[in-house]
């Protein structure tokens, strides 16, 4: 995604969609609760920047969801609402198919076996 005013426009309004979503989710919600969301949706922007450029996070993504109990099912129900809203927003087919490979690669990271 081309690094200008447009892109961070168009990427923070996912968040806030994708975020939008995850907090609506009954099945997903709980896990919010408490956190600072205006932080975790600045920390996601650029997560999802750096991804879609395809750079690498400062984010340890093992020590931010350990002990959070997060399975594969909660995992799928997230980046269906992340594809939802990067589509919602206008992303294009070609970089809704990268970030989904993308995050794909990240399960190991978050899902607790």
């Amino acid at each position: 995604m081309p690094e200008t005013t447009g892109a961070r426009t168009l990427l923070a309004t996912a968040v806030d969609r994708f975020y939008d979503l995850v907090l609506d989710d009954p099945a997903l919600a709980t896990w919010f609760k408490g956190v600072d969301m205006a932080r975790l949706r600045r920390h996601q922007a650029e997560f999802l920047g750096s991804a879609l450029d395809g750079g690498t996070s400062r984010f340890d993504l093992v020590r931010a969801h350990a002990g959070l109990g997060i399975d594969d099912v909660a995992y799928d129900r997230v980046c269906a609402h992340l594809l939802s809203a990067m589509a919602t927003v206008g992303v294009g087919e070609g970089y809704l198919k990268e970030l989904q490979q993308a995050v794909e690669g990240l399960r190991d990271q978050v899902v607790e076996a």
